[in-house]
């Protein structure tokens, strides 16, 4: 029976037998340089998400900005004289005076002061199919300008308007959208985005925008005008004021989408892109100081 001494002898020998063995020591070095490899892409990883979450503005900014009685967008830039008592200039399109925050109602409802839910569908088909599904994000759509969500296109109008258009500003506006939707919920953000959203020169907010162009509520949209205001939201500068007619095409994509995702029947399109849509004259402005 062999002692302590030679079994220790022995297997010393079989290890070093081993190292010395080249494919061992190949196995031994990537080892190594796999584990390095790993502690490396920890540090780099922890060092990004640092990096990217540093002075991530706060989401807190949008209920201040949007948020009806106070909310700062929600009433028109205005010029005054030195005295502070006469108005000389109103960046607002002056049809779009009555306008009002509405909202957004639970499926199924419609109460006074709530959206059409026309403009509600072809809002979701036209800019966000997912809507009711994803956390307010989307892992696609990373080119310059493109933001596939609602809640993206409130974080980057409203939160990051002054970051530069970046791989960083885009999974930050990612990491934000999902934020918002989280907190505020998909109803409210919705809600913000209807009373916000850019109609055309100087048209802010479906409601504005209802004015404006057929001279009534958002309340009482139908189907053919909710998806023309829908498609004037897409391009703002394309709208039936600007002189240009492709607006008419993006009006029968945006109705198209609505089919697509289920909002309506073939006869129900079909009879929108056929509405004879009448527009309002669009309005004259005077200022009190046109010099100015």
């Amino acid at each position: 029976m062999p002692t302590v001494s030679q079994i220790t002898r022995f297997r010393n020998q079989k290890r070093a037998k081993q190292l010395r063995n080249p494919w061992m020591r190949i196995g031994l070095g990537f080892s190594i340089v796999i584990c390095l490899l790993g502690v490396i892409g920890c540090l780099s990883g922890l060092w990004f998400f640092t990096n990217l979450t540093r002075d991530l503005p706060s989401i807190e900014v949008l209920p201040s900005l949007l948020e009806p009685p106070d909310g700062v967008l929600l009433q028109p830039t205005r010029f005054y004289d030195r005295t502070y008592e006469y108005v000389i200039l109103t960046l607002e399109n002056p049809a779009a005076t009555g306008k009002q925050y509405l909202y957004v109602g639970k499926e199924g409802q419609i109460e006074k002061g709530q959206f059409s839910p026309y403009i509600i569908e072809a809002t979701i088909a036209a800019l966000d199919p997912g809507f009711w599904k994803h956390a307010g994000y989307t892992v696609t759509g990373w080119s310059e300008g493109t933001h596939p969500t609602l809640a993206q296109r409130l974080v980057s109008d409203l939160i990051l308007i002054d970051e530069p258009a970046t791989l960083q500003r885009n999974i930050r506006e990612r990491l934000l959208a999902a934020q918002i939707t989280a907190r505020y919920g998909q109803e409210k953000i919705l809600e913000w985005y209807l009373n916000s959203a850019q109609y055309g020169d100087l048209i802010y907010g479906a409601d504005a925008a209802a004015h404006v162009y057929f001279g009534k509520s958002a309340t009482m949209l139908d189907l053919a005008e909710a998806s023309m205001l829908t498609a004037i939201s897409k391009t703002p500068p394309i709208n039936p004021f600007s002189g240009s007619q492709m607006f008419k095409q993006q009006h029968k994509q945006v109705i198209q989408a609505m089919l697509d995702n289920g909002f309506i029947t073939a006869s129900e399109a079909q009879s929108a892109k056929e509405e004879d849509l009448r527009f309002q004259t669009r309005p004259e402005t005077r200022p009190i100081a046109p010099v100015f």
